[in-house]
């Protein structure tokens, strides 16, 4: 008998002033808003406007009628709001990779609490390839992860560059001159865990005839990465911002390497497959560095 689309209309016709002012704001011509409203007035059976008036004016059951229309109105804000509160309240699975723990996952969990104080956060830590996996599956809600993983479909946009470098124990004594790839290749390595970005560059970077592949090393923990390099253990990759406050210390040091040695920054991407509540989607968009 009367819907959300009635009340609508029946306002914007008084806001505006009357049906032609209604039907250019709201984007139509103004046949349709004087059929609509003739039609709803059949199916109350009452007369809503009083037409003998140059002005739309409303009879009295027609305010009555508005007045209903509005709380309606109110009714559905309120319907929506409470939907997108209890999102903000709920629970949102984040998925990170494992340098994004060491570097930008504070400022993250911040931002998102700040817009969304009740927010809980259930936190996984994977390689890339999964999170994406786990995104696409609605295993997770939100993830951050290399750009090259991004499943089709998700919404989201970069977020973070990490610069890699190559890091060795003091006691280790590498002097002060660029290593070459053979030099390196004395070495045990340590890096990330296999099947990732850096794990695959290392394994290609010592794919040459002409020397004896090292001991390779792998771990999903590049907390574990960074005490087997401290302890002398071999040289490892290593995220630059993760360890500056241990090159500080003087608990490792960065290993000067040939140009073609350096290791490639990784590019991380923010994503999420849908919206998860306009308060954390504001705040995915400022992160990266959307208005």
């Amino acid at each position: 008998m009367f819907d959300l689309r009635d009340a609508e209309m029946l306002r914007e016709i008084v806001k505006a002033g009357g049906f032609r002012a209604a039907a250019d704001t709201m984007g139509l011509s103004q046949s349709a808003v004087s059929n609509r409203i003739a039609a709803l007035e059949r199916r109350l059976g009452v007369q809503l406007f009083d037409r003998s008036r140059r002005q739309a004016s409303l009879t009295l059951v027609g305010r009555r009628v508005l007045e209903e229309g509005e709380r309606l109105i109110a009714l559905r804000d309120q319907i929506v709001e409470g939907i997108t509160g209890a999102s903000a309240a709920g629970t949102l699975r984040l998925g990170v990779a494992e340098t994004i723990v060491h570097t930008r996952l504070p400022s993250i969990v911040r931002a998102l609490r700040e817009a969304a104080p009740a927010l809980r956060i259930e936190l996984s830590v994977e390689v890339s390839q999964r999170l994406s996996a786990m995104l696409a599956d609605d295993e997770i809600d939100l993830a951050v992860l290399l750009r090259q993983s991004v499943p089709p479909g998700a919404v989201g946009g970069p977020i973070s560059r990490s610069e890699l470098g190559w890091y060795a124990s003091p006691a280790l004594d590498l002097g002060d001159a660029p290593l070459t790839v053979a030099t390196l290749a004395r070495w045990p390595i340590v890096t990330f865990s296999r099947g990732t970005l850096p794990y695959r560059e290392v394994e290609r970077l010592f794919a040459r005839p002409e020397i004896e592949p090292p001991i390779l090393h792998g771990s999903a923990s590049l907390a574990t990465v960074l005490s087997l390099v401290a302890d002398g253990t071999g040289i490892g990759t290593l995220p630059v911002e993760m360890v500056a406050g241990d090159v500080e210390q003087g608990r490792i040091v960065p290993v000067p390497v040939a140009a073609e040695l350096v290791p490639s920054a990784l590019d991380f991407t923010i994503c999420r497959m849908k919206s998860l509540g306009a308060a954390v989607d504001a705040v995915i968009d400022r992160l990266h560095g959307h208005k």
